[in-house]
């Protein structure tokens, strides 16, 4: 299982329902940093964590915060690790904080490509709009292996049943060039209630305009989006998709889950395991095809 440095409390602790109490690492809020509406930086001798949800805690969010972290992880792309927390009654998430040198929100660097470029228009739909070649715009700002990174994301977050893949849930990493050359992931609770919906309605139902993507489409379905990134020109130039699916059909996510609750005590739902692990596998077999 992979760790955002609080599983050593798991092994020396007894949690009940997998919740670490926030008193043994002794958690507490940042009041220095800006908080989000849905996170607060706070600080430990363990180091610095990002608390959600705290006291409107969802087993559903949870379920996918924790779950779909593991398995990002394991699939090469660094997330941040979700683990469920409690302090007296309030109930959240902690999940290990991302900032360092040379991180950048990924809206914020596009924003800054955009202003010098004089780009409109979403910048990666912009930039992607050829194959990536020496010369081409996008090779100022982004490397080879971090297009490859975004790609992937891409094609986990249509297995992952999550739609919400802005600019604003991932950061990137800057090398000395000042080019991003790689990324870390945060924020999956979308995966947990777009699962709820196709399991409770049995079909694929999209939130809000469909899935965030690279061609600037606004209302471009699951099924759509992985049609595409096998089509598309850029991305044939940048990775090979049936590697990828390849890799996706080898993680285990049912063990993943048993993995979490032996290490943590914390169950994830049952049908919410079986339905993400179909749904890597059916990924997994339209990407090798």
């Amino acid at each position: 299982m992979h760790d955002n440095g609080l599983l050593k409390y798991y092994r020396t602790k007894c949690y009940r329902d997998g919740f670490i109490d926030a008193r043994d690492i002794k958690l507490q809020e940042d009041l220095t940093a800006s908080m989000t509406a849905t996170a607060i930086r706070c600080k430990s001798p363990v180091g610095y964590f990002y608390k959600k949800m705290n006291g409107f805690f969802s087993k559903e969010v949870a379920d996918a915060e924790i779950l779909l972290s593991q398995l990002y992880q394991t699939a090469g792309l660094d997330s941040a690790i979700y683990l469920p927390g409690r302090d007296g009654q309030k109930t959240f998430l902690l999940s290990n904080d991302l900032n360092g040198k040379n991180i950048i929100e990924a809206r914020a660097f596009h924003d800054r490509i955009a202003d010098k470029e004089g780009i409109k228009s979403p910048v990666m739909a912009t930039l992607t709009n050829k194959p990536y070649q020496t010369g081409s715009d996008i090779v100022k700002y982004f490397t080879k292996k971090l297009l490859a990174k975004r790609i992937i994301t891409r094609a986990y977050d249509s297995a992952g049943h999550n739609p919400d893949r802005q600019d604003c849930n991932y950061v990137y990493k800057l090398n000395d060039l000042g080019q991003a050359e790689d990324l870390a992931l945060f924020d999956f609770e979308r995966g947990g209630i777009e699962a709820s919906q196709c399991m409770t309605f049995g079909r694929d139902v999209m939130l809000g305009f469909g899935y965030a993507n690279d061609q600037g489409e606004k209302n471009i379905s699951r099924v759509g989006m992985i049609d595409r990134l096998k089509h598309d020109e850029f991305v044939a130039s940048v990775v090979d998709l049936s590697q990828v699916g390849e890799q996706m059909g080898n993680i285990d996510v049912k063990g993943t889950a048993l993995d979490i609750a032996r290490t943590t005590g914390y169950v994830v739902e049952p049908n919410y395991v079986d339905f993400i692990s179909k749904s890597f596998n059916q990924t997994a077999e339209l990407l090798i095809k």
